[in-house]
């Protein structure tokens, strides 16, 4: 684990950014799914894991618009499909993080299945 010592008579000061985590983006970005409002996010890691769930958000009808790199506003209303797309859905492991929010709202979700070689 990492730690900082500090010796010393100086007090400290300052701030420090703190980054957006992987795997709380990884399931908020899914949960969107169950709302039919606006949802904005910010402090987004910007990895490949954030920009291949937001596609596979957008190929399912949602519109996303990004004021900053690190901010998403998420328009769920127009999800119609209730079939993940295999050409975005086999790219990530968290592509599964989206089956239980689609069947939760439409009561259906299709899931490709990759054959293991």
């Amino acid at each position: 684990m990492s730690k900082f010592i500090i010796n010393g008579p100086a007090k400290l000061h300052g701030e420090i950014s703190v980054k957006g985590a992987k795997n709380a983006a990884l399931k908020i970005i899914p949960a969107s799914i169950l709302s039919t409002e606006k949802i904005t996010i910010s402090n987004l890691p910007q990895i490949e894991d954030v920009k291949q769930s937001l596609a596979l958000l957008e190929d399912l009808g949602a519109k996303i618009d990004y004021p900053r790199p690190d901010t998403a506003i998420i328009d769920p209303s127009g999800i119609k499909k209730t079939e993940l797309n295999p050409a975005f859905a086999n790219k990530f492991r968290a592509s599964v993080m989206f089956v239980a929010p689609l069947l939760a709202r439409f009561g259906e979700v299709k899931f490709p299945i990759r054959a293991v070689a």
